[in-house]
């Protein structure tokens, strides 16, 4: 039977060649339209999708900023650091008149530094994801974990490995810390008292950092005068170190983690990173 005689279904690549065959007005119509379509569906994404898929642990995520400038009279001075938070609770969702945390001046033991934030730290308010943020932070996740230095598969409370510095020893950290830079984490609580996973991470491998939960930020007036009330239990703090995950028991509403550096930094910008998850009531 001769091909195309009765009986004999249409070839697929002649209805290829058929359908690139189209006039060029019809052609670009279609393109413009799948364009249009694909363009709408990432913008509805971006607006409204954490309206839509919410928190992958049906909580919510306060994700902010710090970042810092050392002022002259640091010996770290111009140097930099970025904290980068998530902190996942029981809060409340966004209102959309929120306003972001406003910039201010700290001065530590007659130093000053600029902080500029962007997000909110109040425990006030709180976001979803997006589902295409979620997957961006879950693709980072896996290819962190891939390389060793996360123990788990979970894009806003990893497992971070503990890592002790080995750039020194703990007697030099704690010298080195008494003149450092203190900033206070606030965590985010539904419950009084509660319980809370976290880890803390520092990208530059010549230095280390302190980590203690403290009842209040008024402790961080309290160790820079010398002496300050934090949590004792395990897990509640570590020392000179360079990565760590603790859990700690018995938290109250108004308490947060200090998280302290040396004076001694030795790129532009150190990148510090602080994950919180509320893990329920306890005592």
């Amino acid at each position: 039977m001769s091909p195309g005689s009765g009986g004999c279904p249409p070839v697929r690549g002649v209805e290829i060649k058929r359908a690139l065959l189209l006039p060029a007005p019809v052609r670009s119509v279609r393109y413009v339209v799948a364009i249009g379509a694909a363009f709408c569906l990432i913008l509805l994404n971006a607006l409204y999708g954490h309206h839509l898929y919410g928190s992958p642990y049906q909580q919510s995520l306060d994700k902010y900023s710090v970042y810092v400038h050392l002022q002259p009279g640091w010996r770290s001075a111009p140097a930099n650091i970025l904290y980068d938070v998530t902190v996942s609770w029981g809060g409340d969702s966004l209102p959309e008149d929120a306003a972001y945390n406003a910039n201010r001046v700290t001065v530590q033991n007659g130093r000053e530094a600029v902080l500029l934030y962007h997000g909110f730290s109040d425990c006030r308010y709180s976001w979803s994801p997006p589902l295409y943020r979620y997957g961006i932070d879950a693709l980072r996740s896996y290819a962190l974990h891939m390389q060793g230095r996360q123990l788990n598969v979970d894009p806003y409370a990893p497992l971070l490995a503990d890592v002790p510095n080995a750039a020194y020893s703990d007697a030099e950290q704690s010298d080195a810390v008494r003149g450092g830079y203190v900033q206070f984490i606030p965590v985010c609580s539904s419950a009084e008292p509660s319980a809370f996973h976290y880890s803390v991470s520092v990208d530059d491998p010549g230095i280390a950092f302190d980590v203690h939960f403290v009842p209040s930020e008024r402790e961080l007036e309290a160790y820079l005068a010398g002496s300050f009330d934090g949590y004792e239990s395990p897990g509640c703090w570590a020392l000179n170190r360079q990565s760590y995950a603790g859990h700690c028991n018995g938290v109250g509403p108004d308490s947060g983690l200090l998280v302290v550096l040396p004076d001694s930094l030795q790129k532009s910008l150190t990148e510090v990173q602080v994950f919180v998850r509320e893990t329920g009531p306890e005592a």
